[in-house]
Formats: structure tokens, C-alpha cells, sequence
């Protein structure tokens, strides 16, 4: 790979949360990493006041909507954006330590060859996984130990994914909950 080539987009969907949003743009800058990144923030219609402080924060891509539409139509819009080799998706607040780039960097390297995505969290621990590196582990596609987990398909936990997984595996389902008014009927 070239290394004028942009090797990973920070994708970061927010709503009326700045101060957690420009912490976790800083982290993102002090993890002062040798490899080209891009920071995408996809804000998913917030208040004016709060678009007005975050236009002044150090990214490199805004994308805004035009009216609330939720987390999976916002991941989508975010996800079209994104111009990276791999994108890594997460909430504005999610906290990134100092060591995390070493962390990517295996992340890296299981994406080219094992798994097509790495969650970064969770709220639990399947009883068995495959250590792929030091700090990955692959979950088995079938295990009695686990077999009374289930994992969602669908999360807003932080993950790393290649750009490719969304042409393999397409975007989130956008569901609208439309309220209709009851008609008198006579």
C-alpha cells in the first residue's frame, strides 16, 4: 500500500453531546500516529447553539442532517463519506486511551487476512475466543461454551471494519416509525 493513501477514517456520529465529541477528536490527535487518518463527524440534526461550538473542532469532514432520522441512517450517511482503506465507527463518547494505536495496528492485520470486523467493546465476555494476536480474540462461529450468548448483530459499540465490508454486507436498515393521526370516520 502506498503511504499517500488514507489508511483509516475515525467515523463519529454525534447528537447534542460536544464536549464528549471534542474530547474524543482530541484523543484521536494525540494518538499521534504515523499512518494518514481522517476524522468524520456525522451529526444527526443537533441543536443549532451545538453545531455552532462543533464547527470549531479539528475535523476533517462535517456531515449534517436535515432532520433526525436516527443511529442507523446516521451511520449510513457517515459511512458514504468516509474515504479510508478501514473505517472505525464510534459514539462521541467514546474514551481512547494512549496505547490504542498499537492496538490498531494488529487490528489491521487480522482485518486483511481473518475477520471482516473488530468490535473494540463489549458489554460481556464469551466464555471461549480465539486469540488471534495479543489484544484480538475471534469469537467461534459455534461453541457450546457459548452457547447462551448471543451477540447483536446490531450495536453501537465501537468496531473497525475494512471499506469493503459495506459492499459485501450493505448499510444499516433505516427504520421509520410513522404515527398516522386516527380519522374520524363517519
Amino acid at each position: 500500500m502506498s503511504e499517500n493513501l488514507l489508511k483509516i477514517s475515525f467515523l463519529i456520529t454525534h447528537y447534542n453531546r460536544p464536549l464528549a465529541l471534542e474530547q474524543c477528536i482530541d484523543a484521536i490527535h494525540n494518538l499521534k500516529m504515523a499512518i494518514k487518518f481522517e476524522i468524520v463527524v456525522s451529526d444527526d440534526f443537533s441543536d443549532l447553539n451545538v453545531l455552532d461550538k462543533i464547527k470549531t473542532f479539528r475535523y476533517d469532514k462535517l456531515i449534517l442532517s436535515e432532520k433526525n432520522l436516527g443511529l442507523a441512517a446516521n451511520l449510513n450517511k457517515g459511512i458514504k463519506a468516509c474515504d479510508g482503506e478501514f473505517i472505525l465507527y464510534c459514539q462521541e463518547d467514546f474514551l481512547i486511551k494512549h496505547d490504542f494505536k498499537n492496538v490498531l495496528s494488529e487490528v489491521f492485520k487480522v482485518l486483511d487476512h481473518d475477520l471482516d470486523m473488530v468490535r473494540l467493546r463489549a458489554n460481556y465476555t464469551f466464555p471461549k475466543l480465539v486469540q488471534l494476536t495479543k489484544n484480538v480474540y475471534r469469537i467461534p462461529k459455534f461453541s457450546f461454551r457459548n452457547f447462551y450468548y448471543n451477540a447483536f448483530q446490531y450495536s453501537d459499540n465501537p468496531f473497525v471494519v475494512n471499506k469493503i465490508f459495506y459492499d459485501n454486507y450493505g448499510l444499516y436498515l433505516e427504520i421509520r416509525i410513522v404515527t398516522m393521526a386516527k380519522q374520524n370516520l363517519q
